[in-house]
């Protein structure tokens, strides 16, 4: 009968060590790889959340800037067709006013 007692290994460090075999049991690598994966994932969650919630907010804002713009300038129309109407009404009012004042004025400038 052979008896196996720990004995100091040309690899090993210390005495009472695993030697040439990583001292981490296997349990404990699944683990930390499923850690690994699961901080990747939780990683990957967070990207396409937060890539997810800027395309959705700058979708938003572009939006709400095309319309308040087609408000405004929809207001601006309204408001140029009344400018309009009236500056016409002006415009033929003081259009017989104007022309003579101006044939004055050439008058005056041409007998001076």
């Amino acid at each position: 009968m052979v008896e196996l007692v720990d004995a100091l290994d040309s690899k090993s460090s210390s005495f009472g060590g695993d030697g040439s075999i990583p001292s981490i049991g296997t349990k404990l690598i699944k683990n930390h790889n499923m850690k690994q994966i699961d901080f990747i994932t939780q990683a990957l969650n967070l990207t396409l959340f937060g890539m997810g919630f800027v395309f959705l907010f700058l979708t938003l804002l572009v939006g709400i800037t095309k319309l308040m713009s087609m408000v405004i300038q929809k207001l601006q129309s309204k408001t140029h067709d009344k400018q309009d109407y009236h500056n016409s009404e002006f415009k033929n009012e003081m259009d017989e006013e104007t022309k003579f004042i101006i044939e004055q004025a050439i008058k005056m400038h041409r007998g001076a």
